[in-house]
Formats: structure tokens, sequence, C-alpha cells
């Protein structure tokens, strides 16, 4: 019996999309190089895992592309203005709050952490959230799902997960999760509704 909804953050309560947000302000050759480096390379998970503070992960940067200065420096003093949230997700977290627990596991840098609990007080309504900063480990690695499970005492099986990301509801549901892939909010709410036999007929 489900009794926990785990919910990522990016992209399923608050958005996160770098790419085409910094398309529009960038030249497109350097869009391509910056996105590459900041957002395809081990350096940002690094940055999730705690293991750089956002000075050395700026100095990473510049070391590897100092001719992206200029856009390198746009991403990091804006980034964070991406993060709103997503319309109904917030509303429908509450409401199952009131019959299941409700809960966080989320890839997220240190500095991120106190901007969105800041800006977003709906979030401070989940229990003992994890952001991966604060335990060095990032999803898909399923220790970090282990670490949540401790936590929150619970068995997998009692858990739905719901992530935007296949690899991470793969690692999951390996270990005994039901999962959700989140999509529109409108057909991930369905089918969470579904599968925890809830009136679907609700928005």
């Amino acid at each position: 019996m489900i009794t926990t909804v785990l919910f990522d953050v990016g992209q399923v309560l608050l958005t996160f999309d770098p790419e085409p947000y910094y398309q529009t302000r960038m030249a497109p050759e350097r869009w391509k190089k910056t996105m590459d480096l900041l957002f395809h390379t081990k350096y940002w998970q690094h940055y999730d895992q705690g293991l750089y503070s956002e000075a050395e992960l700026i100095d990473a940067f510049l070391k590897e592309a100092p001719e992206l200065k200029e856009e390198i420096d746009l991403v990091f003093s804006t980034y964070m203005e991406l993060l709103q949230p997503i319309e109904k997700m917030d509303a429908f977290a509450m409401e199952l709050k009131k019959n299941f627990r409700i809960s966080i596991l989320s890839n997220m840098p240190e500095k991120s952490e106190p901007y969105i609990l800041k800006h977003y007080p709906f979030l401070r309504e989940f229990e003992l959230p994890l952001y991966s900063w604060r335990w060095h480990r990032i999803k898909p690695d399923p220790e970090i799902f282990k670490i949540q499970l401790q936590r929150l005492q619970v068995l997998p099986e009692e858990v739905l997960f719901v992530d935007d990301r296949p690899v991470n509801l793969a690692a999951a549901e390996a270990l005994g999760m039901t999962v959700q892939q989140m999509t529109t909010a409108e057909e991930t709410i369905l089918q969470i509704r579904k599968k925890l036999h809830l009136d679907c007929t609700q928005d």
C-alpha cells in the first residue's frame, strides 16, 4: 500500500529548463558550447553533490573555457530565476498531504535550497526533504534513494516516486518503488490519482 509520495523538484514541482531560456540570450555557437560545458559535463553533477562551491564551479568552467566568461557569468547570475512553480503541482501536492505523506528527493546545489524555500513556502510543507548537496550523492545512485527511505522509515513498496528523468525512475523502480514520469501537470496528476486510487474527475 502506498503511503508516501516522493517528488523531484526540478521540472516536477518547479520549472528548470535552462537551454531554451539561454538560447535566446546567446549567439548560437556560443550558446551550444556554454550549455554543453555547464550542463553536460561532470561539473554540474559535482555541484549538485556538494563537492564544489559555486565559486569553485565557476573557476572550473573558466579554466575549461575562458572565452565563455560572459556567458558563464550570465548563467550564474540568472539561473535560479528559472525555478518557478509548475501550475497545479503545488496545489496537488498539498491536496495529497491530507491523506499521504509527501517528501522530496532532488538533485540540487547548496545555493538553490534556501532560495526555493524562501520564494516558494509550499516547499516547506514536505516532510524530511532530501537535497543532494547535503548527502554528496545524486540520483540515479541507488544509495540516495536508500538514504531517503531510511530517513522516512518506509519500505520501497510504500512509495510513489515522481520524476521527469527516465534514468531516475528506473533506479527507483529497481528498488521496488512505484514510479510516475512527469510530463504535463494535468497528465501527471491524472496518473498519480489513478495509482493512488483517488477520484480522477478532479483537476
